[in-house]
């Protein structure tokens, strides 16, 4: 190759690298302009999920709040079906299709009985029916219910109250059918409760651990023939037990009842409604 060949290949290779060399610089603004614009983006999209974040949140407790202030009825046994039905005006239990709320059974008349509002009160009134209403165990034409009583129509059991049950030291009502379950099986034990002894069971408050519950089952296992449900009878009078049992505690701890009421796992409103009922003069105890 001679001097004037080289010349000429130098001069392209030589121009070829400076054109390379201006794309490269016009490309690096472009490249850092796309990297601010990303950044800038980033951060922007990171501002309004953080702005939107505590909406968000908001929403979601206003959706808990709400839930937890709706009033209805939770129908939540025979299993495994569980239903909410909010009330706002006057509802129809039957088994029957127009009624609002449905139970297809044989025990439950077409119009059963009616949830009628009173202010800011509700009543459950019997329209008549061949088998009852029943709230708390006791059967009724009309009552006025408060939150968490337990009604009994047909083989159903519902509860009467929030959707969000009130937090409690006690069982809710709803989980009981579930703990006897567990409890039977974790002891291998095959055995069905009668309606009539699951609401028992229902209306009773049973500590959250669960053991007076326990013992009443294995109880009531004990006195039933092999292989028959467990009914009423085969329960021990709660009342007589709790009766003996807040007797012996208040007089263990001369009156304390804050030290009866933590030995049986409830609160002091709770040993004093039962007190109350079981007609036991707390004060009598106190020395």
């Amino acid at each position: 190759m001679n001097e004037a060949s080289i010349a000429c290949a130098y001069a392209t290779q030589h121009r070829s690298d400076a054109w390379q060399e201006l794309r490269l610089h016009r490309a690096a603004p472009e490249g850092r302009e796309q990297a601010q614009f990303a950044l800038h983006r980033g951060a922007s999209e990171g501002r309004e999920q953080a702005q939107f974040a505590p909406l968000v949140a908001s929403r979601a407790e206003a959706q808990l709040t709400d839930a937890n202030a709706t009033i209805g009825l939770l129908r939540f046994h025979p299993p495994p079906a569980r239903s909410f039905h909010a009330l706002t005006s006057s509802v129809m239990i039957g088994r029957s299709p127009p009624c609002e709320i449905v139970i297809v059974s044989d025990l439950v008349s077409r119009r059963h009985a009616l949830m009628e509002q009173l202010d800011s009160r509700w009543r459950i009134r019997d329209l008549d029916s061949e088998n009852g209403v029943f709230v708390n165990g006791e059967r009724v034409r009309s009552r006025v219910l408060r939150d968490g009583d337990v009604i009994r129509i047909g083989s159903s059991l519902l509860r009467f109250g929030h959707l969000i049950a009130k937090r409690r030291a006690s069982i809710p009502p709803e989980e009981i059918p579930a703990r006897v379950r567990q409890l039977l099986a974790g002891r291998g034990i095959d055995r069905q409760l009668s309606v009539e002894a699951m609401e028992k069971l229902c209306c009773t408050s049973w500590p959250e651990a669960g053991d007076e519950l326990e013992r009443m089952l294995l109880h009531a296992v004990e006195r039933a023939p092999a292989g028959a449900w467990l009914d009423l009878q085969h329960f021990p009078d709660q009342n007589a037990s709790d009766s003996a049992a807040i007797a012996e505690l208040l007089s263990r701890h001369r009156g304390d009842v804050a030290a009866a009421a933590a030995a049986l796992g409830i609160s002091r409103s709770q040993l004093y409604r039962r007190a109350q009922k079981l007609r036991i003069r707390v004060a009598s105890y106190r020395k």
